[in-house]
């Protein structure tokens, strides 16, 4: 029994479902009958018109405005000022944006990566074997931790005279420009611990500027650690990372922080005077998604948060990928990590041709194919009102920092619109599934040996052959999707 067509022009299972064929051949033989381009680029178009709609919209209702047009008058006003404040020295020694921009480049061009071949990495396979090697890693980051903490004195500077700052003291040899971030402030003390460890390796001089493969260090504490020195570095690069994006946060912080005044007094003059306005980091706090029916991290890294009658709405400010980093021909920033069926679910694609395509364009390790691309990069935009704006009840972003730029959700928006470098989807683990002869358990021990054809089968066999399908559905349903942007 062959499998049927739906409505939809498509095959499905017994319960309506899209069905996920077994061999690509009968497959690519029903694609003869479709679109090579299911989805157009005029359809991803007017989806994020109708997400620009909304975001508009919502801040017209939480704010209670007469007009979309007042939201957007405080959201230039505040980017106004927010530009403003890089503009004044206010007694620092050199602005804090330029400080940042030096401390990013130190660690963008000095990382220790294994996947990109630059800065320290040409220095890091000689590590384990030559003293030179390793003194010339400490030399490099030694800098980076001074630059770290003379831009981190700057900002107890900036706020030596005004007792409400933004960042939190911290013991011992932290940064309080990292205190918006308790993993990166960990990455730095970290980072200095291991650096300690690496002057103890480069200590031993090994035996005639060579190391051997594991050497015995003391340490400043006086304890004694063996030391694999071809791993010396190991973990270092993720550290500079984790520092390297929150002192962009911490910045941007201290510098929205310096225009709380002024916001505070355009937003009184637009909503009057019963209102409260503050600025606050936000960057370990969470919201319950119901799409994903679990807690999430706020996509706001710091708000601006506007109280009135006792209703606060956060005008959220998110910073993304602002400065470059490495060799690669394109850059990518991931906004938000959700799943495959709550973007399919936000794009009304459940139970359609769009969703039979991709589900077998992902079977058949075709995904990137024509035919799914733009099905793709229509997911993703469906999900941009979250994953890009946040999600309601307190994690609401309306201002956006990216590369280097503030502007407002909206006028990203309006980005992708004119440039067509529309939003796209990336599928963690998707090679536990591509590919067909690689379609695996991946928890279900038994989707591989479900059903043995698709066509012209005898009954009981095409009984099997739709409980795969379902099942395979249901694993490609809950991998995990990053709402991305590539830049070139």
């Amino acid at each position: 029994m062959p499998v049927p067509i739906g409505p939809g022009g498509f095959p499905i299972t017994n319960e309506g479902l899209p069905y996920i064929h077994l061999h690509q051949a009968n497959y690519l033989k029903q694609l003869k009958g479709m679109p090579d381009k299911f989805i157009t680029d005029d359809d991803i178009v007017k989806m994020y018109q109708k997400q620009k709609k909304a975001i508009a919209s919502r801040l017209k209702s939480t704010l209670k405005l007469k007009s979309v047009e007042e939201g957007r008058n405080i959201l230039k006003e505040a980017i106004a000022l927010y530009n403003a404040g890089y503009d004044h020295k206010n007694g620092m020694e050199e602005s804090l944006k330029e400080g940042a921009m030096r401390a990013v480049d130190r660690i963008r061009t000095a990382n220790p990566n294994f996947k990109y071949k630059y800065g320290l990495s040409s220095t890091f396979k000689y590590l384990y074997e030559d003293v030179k090697g390793v003194q010339s890693a400490i030399d490099e980051l030694n800098e980076i931790v001074k630059t770290l903490e003379s831009l981190d004195a700057n900002l107890v500077h900036y706020y030596s005279q005004d007792p409400k700052s933004p960042f939190s003291s911290f013991g011992g040899s932290g940064l309080k420009l990292l205190s918006v971030d308790a993993k990166s402030q960990t990455s730095f003390l970290n980072l200095k611990k291991q650096i300690e460890k690496l002057e103890a390796v480069a200590a031993t001089g090994g035996n005639g500027g060579k190391l051997d493969p594991v050497v015995t260090v003391k340490m400043p504490d006086g304890s004694t650690e063996q030391v694999k020195t071809k791993g010396v570095l190991w973990g270092m690069s993720q550290r500079l990372i984790n520092i390297q994006g929150t002192i962009l946060e911490a910045v941007g912080l201290a510098n929205l922080e310096s225009a709380e005044k002024e916001i505070t007094e355009y937003v009184k003059s637009t909503l009057g005077n019963d209102v409260e306005v503050s600025i606050e980091a936000d960057a370990s706090g969470s919201t319950y998604d119901e799409l994903l029916g679990r807690m999430v991290t706020n996509t706001s890294d710091f708000a601006i948060k506007i109280t009135k009658n006792g209703v606060t709405t956060n005008l959220g400010l998110s910073a993304k990928s602002q400065y470059k980093t490495g060799p690669k021909k394109t850059k990518s920033t991931t906004f938000k990590t959700t799943t495959v069926n709550a973007l399919l679910r936000r794009g009304d694609l459940l139970n359609t041709a769009g969703e039979y395509r991709f589900l077998n364009d992902i079977a058949f390790g075709r995904w990137k194919q024509l035919g799914t691309s733009n099905i793709r990069r229509y997911m993703a935009a469906a999900g941009a009102y979250d994953a890009i704006g946040g999600t309601a009840g307190g994690d609401e972003t309306y201002l956006l920092v990216y590369l280097d730029k503030i502007m407002t959700v909206e006028e990203f928006f309006d980005d992708m619109i004119t440039s067509k470098n529309f939003l796209d989807i990336d599928i963690k683990n998707d090679d536990k599934i591509l590919g067909k002869n690689n379609i695996i358990s991946f928890g279900r021990k038994s989707i591989k040996r479900l059903g043995s054809d698709d066509g012209g089968i005898s009954n009981p066999n095409i009984e099997l052959a739709y409980m795969r399908s379902k099942a395979l559905q249901l694993l490609i349903h809950e991998m995990e999707a990053q709402v991305q942007i590539s830049y070139k």
